[in-house]
């Protein structure tokens, strides 16, 4: 545990063998049972190879959680936009992204074949 400026307390928890996170706790007091200001809970895949993170629970927001979900070759698949709405991301074959809530993702230069190039942005997007 650290403590900070303004009598804040930092509180890291990892998990003992991967290093993984598992929890972080910032307080204004270094005992249990002090005024809580953020806490946060990671959730893993059952695969320890992976070290991939399924949940985040925001427990001093009424456990507010967000759920994210990969594809087999472990890609981002799903996720929470910033207002909880849940967003998708495509790949192409090579692995690159293809498509999401942006729009649809180009990559033109043949010597840099991952480099995007620009985004064909859908009316969401243009209105952000």
């Amino acid at each position: 545990m650290g403590q900070f400026g303004n009598n804040i307390y930092v509180e890291n928890q990892y998990e003992a063998i991967s290093g993984k996170l598992l929890n972080l706790n910032h307080s204004f007091s270094s005992t249990a049972g002090g005024q809580s200001l953020f806490q946060m809970t990671y959730n893993y895949t059952n695969n320890p190879q992976r070290n991939l993170y399924n949940t985040r629970t925001f427990n001093h927001i009424n456990n507010y959680k967000e759920n994210f979900t990969y594809d087999n070759l472990d890609r981002l698949t799903s996720y929470p936009n910033e207002i909880g709405v849940i967003e998708t991301q495509t790949y192409a074959e090579s692995g690159r992204i293809a498509t999401n809530s942006n729009g649809t993702y180009n990559y033109s230069i043949s010597s840099k074949p991952y480099r995007n190039t620009s985004i064909d942005t859908n009316v969401a997007s243009k209105n952000y």
